[in-house]
């Protein structure tokens, strides 16, 4: 990624800071990882027309997430009161939460449903 350098002193300030909160945080997660996930919300556009259930799939970024929180799978299930495996085939997009449970996900790991789960179009060609 080629930022410049006063954007490159800002993320590694960032990725201090994070490092000291989160000590298993790498660079490399960081401006691989995070730094994208931070960017994409200006690569997509504003306005999408509506789709239907049967175009989109639901996909969700909780490892990701979760990695960055310093939690793991095993942990944020004991903080929602689901078992791990549950958490995990959600995480492994097998399966699809239920509202609540998702809710209960964006209370525990302080982020917006959102950043969570996103909508990825299926390709019918």
């Amino acid at each position: 990624m080629n930022l410049s350098p006063d954007v490159a002193e800002i993320a590694l300030a960032i990725y201090s800071k994070g490092k000291k909160l989160n000590p298993g945080l790498t660079e490399e997660t960081f401006f691989r990882e995070i730094l994208a996930f931070w960017l994409e919300q200006y690569e997509r556009p504003e306005c999408q027309p509506a789709n239907i259930k049967s175009n989109v799939k639901l996909c969700n970024r909780l490892k990701l997430i979760f990695k960055a929180r310093g939690k793991t799978i095993t942990e944020v299930a004991a903080m929602i009161g689901i078992d791990r495996p549950h958490l995990s085939n959600i995480a492994n997009g097998k399966v699809e939460p239920s509202v609540t449970v998702a809710l209960l996900l964006e209370q525990a790991v302080g982020a917006k449903l959102q950043e969570l789960f996103y909508l990825k179009p299926i390709n019918k060609e």
